[in-house]
């Protein structure tokens, strides 16, 4: 309640009062529109008053296109509960951008703008590029993330096809609307190749799809210890071992210890080492915890960054304190050995379960179309440069690319049937290291090994 006395006013229930002066506003159905021209952008808005206003309002509008128009229906009114239409015109495809228009009501004593936005689409959005994985690329994960050069224009979606083969007749994942240039696909398999490409749209129209591209996918797979249980004894400072034995072939891409887990008290005195079948040994954690007990976790370079909490027992993903990267490019094929000392007397428990997801960058040999080409690659093993020769009863060109154990790109080219191509590794680290080979009829991956 507010009261006057001598024009001083009271406000006798403390609510906040505010004094309006008469006025108007232009409430528009909506701020944003888009518009394939040459056809007309609408706004529409209804015009308000307030406290008897009744001046005449004029409307117009700034910041459209060179060469567009507006025009209101009605141009001007005083009248409160007005509907007013705004209709921009004279757009062209060259216009194509996104424009903040301010439409502006003048009255005598007062005047109103509101910014809307004007986009006007392009008929027939630029098409794209493909950019990751690399065209012919080879241990690429199931989860990898495919990219492309972003489209300019406003409205711009994205379509991707992702099939097994080159024509684009068994498609495995179609998807439209996409609004950013990147897509992970849950229907990729191991060891599969793969074609993608991408259409850009907006709601005038669609590009042309990009050049495909195609890629492998590795061999993952999830493996457990039956070397387990394994007492750790309170009694002295043991060391115990647990091992696994892989006969996965391919040379490693990733690896992840999965479902560690086990009892003791104490776990600071722990320290955990996975060794692989080639002798490099990685700390997975150590001196973790102090005094709370048992642990049940995995690791994995890919999770969240951060410290292992306490206790070690939420059954979740962590990174683990070396990185397990360290195993990249090696051999999956052997024993993998995880050791556990206790370094302090009097606390025990046991180690009662552990594993590893392995993924592998697996030669995939003669893809789904038949590769009827010779193919020749000598000296193999080799110091540095090889030679590559392809065969063929028919004159036709190839695309060959070179790429290192992690999918990594190191050279790629064009060559003409039945011709030597002489191709040069020395400046790259021993290792092996994959020649993918793509012709009218097909696909080949073969493996060298670079030795120095």
């Amino acid at each position: 309640m507010v009261r006057g006395a001598g024009n001083i006013f009271y406000d006798i229930n403390n609510t906040n009062i505010t004094i309006q002066a008469s006025e108007f506003v232009m409430n528009y159905n909506t701020q944003s529109t888009g518009v394939c021209p040459p056809n007309n952008a609408v706004y529409t808005f209804t015009y308000n008053t307030f406290l008897g206003f009744n001046e005449t309002t004029v409307f117009s509008a700034t910041g459209l296109p060179v060469g567009a128009t507006a025009v209101f229906s009605p141009s001007s009114t005083s009248s409160n509960n007005t509907v007013v239409t705004m209709t921009v015109s004279g757009l062209t495809a060259g216009m194509a951008g996104s424009y903040a228009v301010s439409a502006i009501g003048t009255a005598s004593t007062v005047t109103k703008t509101n910014t809307l936005t004007l986009n006007v689409l392009s008929p027939t959005p630029n098409q794209t590029s493909l950019s990751s994985p690399a065209d012919l690329a080879t241990g690429v994960t199931t989860s990898a993330n495919l990219s492309w050069a972003a489209v300019a224009g406003p409205g711009i979606t994205y379509q991707i096809q992702i099939a097994t083969d080159a024509g684009f007749t068994n498609i495995v994942d179609n998807v439209s609307g996409l609004t950013t240039n990147s897509y992970s696909s849950s229907s990729l398999l191991s060891s599969t190749t793969y074609y993608w490409r991408v259409m850009s749209m907006n709601a005038c129209g669609s590009s042309a799809y990009s050049t495909p591209f195609s890629f492998t996918t590795n061999s993952c797979n999830m493996l457990t210890s039956v070397n387990v249980p394994v007492t750790i004894s309170a009694t002295g400072t043991p060391t115990v071992t647990s091992t696994l034995t892989v006969s996965t072939t391919g040379t490693i891409t990733d690896v992840n210890v999965v479902g560690l887990n086990g009892t003791h008290s104490y776990m600071s005195d722990l320290a955990f080492t996975l060794k692989s079948p080639a002798g490099t040994s990685v700390v997975l954690f150590s001196g973790i915890c102090t005094s709370q007990n048992d642990f049940n976790l995995s690791l994995d370079d890919a999770a969240a960054a951060g410290a292992i909490p306490c206790p070690p027992t939420t059954g979740g993903t962590y990174q683990s304190q070396a990185a397990l990267s360290a195993f990249n490019g090696q051999l999956a094929a052997g024993v993998w050995t995880l050791t556990v000392v206790d370094d302090a007397n009097q606390d025990g428990g046991a180690l009662a379960g552990w594993g590893l997801s392995i993924c592998t960058n697996v030669v995939t040999g003669i893809n789904q179309n038949t590769f009827e080409n010779i193919t020749t690659i000598y000296p193999n093993p080799t110091s540095g440069i090889f030679n590559l020769y392809i065969g063929s009863q028919i004159e036709e060109q190839f695309t060959y690319k070179v790429t290192n154990s992690l999918g990594q790109l190191i050279v790629s080219e064009k060559m003409d049937a039945n011709n030597t191509q002489n191709i040069d590794l020395s400046g790259n680290s021993a290792g092996v290291y994959f020649v993918t080979i793509q012709g009218a009829n097909g696909i080949k991956t073969e493996k060298i090994i670079l030795q120095k």
